[in-house]
């Protein structure tokens, strides 16, 4: 259906995701922390944000990072008529691939929410909606690193594990920073390796 919600089980691998983004402060620390541990990951990256802080599109891709399109400014897509839509997908993923060098793959609506149409726009602009298997819920009002970690701790191969390196709340991106070295650790213990979405996808 165009629709990716999870990856292979073969080949031990899993894809950290990261939404909102980019931020200022927050992403610069976590791609030092996923070079630390020779990571890579994928940026659902909202366009507004990715204009403004253009550099961060290209330390992303310049360290081996892949970047998706969120959306123009975190807007529920699935409110909006085909023709807004398609819009707003299309103006999107023109911005960023624009500041990436490089075509679009993925997108990912905000709040993971989508229709038909939604649907339609995303499979005529050749690119395919991606949610998640696994929610790192450091979106939560409240929640606290050790939480995180015991939720992540849950992952297997081929799982899509959905995180956020930017927020209108700043405390949600300070606890997966907190957290992610400590998963990324666990995750050697476990043989698996974190790779983008077109990694983990490749051949399918």
């Amino acid at each position: 259906m165009g629709v990716i919600k999870k990856g292979p089980r073969e080949g031990g691998k899993v894809a950290l995701t990261f939404d909102d983004g980019p931020d200022p402060l927050y992403t610069p620390l976590l791609l030092e922390c996923l070079a630390r541990f020779q990571a890579r990951a994928t940026f659902f990256v909202l366009a507004s944000k990715a204009e403004r802080y253009p550099e961060l599109i290209k330390a992303m891709i310049r360290e081996g990072h892949e970047v998706g399109s969120h959306g123009m400014k975190h807007f529920p897509v699935f409110l909006r008529g085909y023709q807004g839509a398609r819009r707003e997908i299309s103006q999107s993923i023109s911005l960023i691939s624009a500041l990436a060098g490089r075509p679009l793959r993925f997108y990912r609506p905000p709040w993971g929410r989508f229709n038909g149409r939604v649907l339609r726009a995303s499979q005529e602009l050749g690119v395919d909606i991606v949610l998640w298997s696994l929610d790192s819920a450091d979106w939560l009002w409240g929640i606290n690193p050790e939480v995180v970690v015991r939720r992540l701790r849950r992952a297997s191969a081929g799982d899509i594990i959905l995180c956020h390196d930017g927020s209108f709340i700043p405390h949600r991106s300070l606890v997966i920073l907190k957290a992610l070295p400590e998963v990324l650790a666990w995750f050697a213990t476990q043989s698996l390796k974190a790779v983008t979405l077109s990694e983990m996808l490749e051949g399918r």
